[in-house]
């Protein structure tokens, strides 16, 4: 284990407080309380750049255990509101 922590963010924006692509698009699927093991291949995690803060090198396979601890659903702008869109088909 190189990483032991609790982080607060937005889906989306986990970048901003160092989350993987990976663990967002998984925790996006989750339940409250629920806890999975991931392992995240290298174009959803440190891709082929790596992370020389955390020893990990280009092109790595990497494992995360994660939970869910607890959520707050955001409600989105309604459609009719300017800027906001969605794709045909929806």
């Amino acid at each position: 284990m190189f990483e032991d922590r609790r982080v607060n963010f937005t889906l989306g924006e986990g970048s901003e407080e160092n989350v993987i692509e990976g663990i967002e698009i998984a925790l996006a699927h989750f339940f409250k309380g629920e806890k999975s093991r991931l392992k995240i291949k290298p174009a959803y995690a440190f891709k082929s750049e790596g992370n020389t803060q955390l020893n990990i090198p280009p092109n790595a396979t990497v494992d995360y255990e994660v939970e869910l601890i607890n959520f707050e659903k955001v409600c989105c702008p309604k459609r009719s509101e300017p800027g906001n869109f969605m794709p045909a088909g929806h």
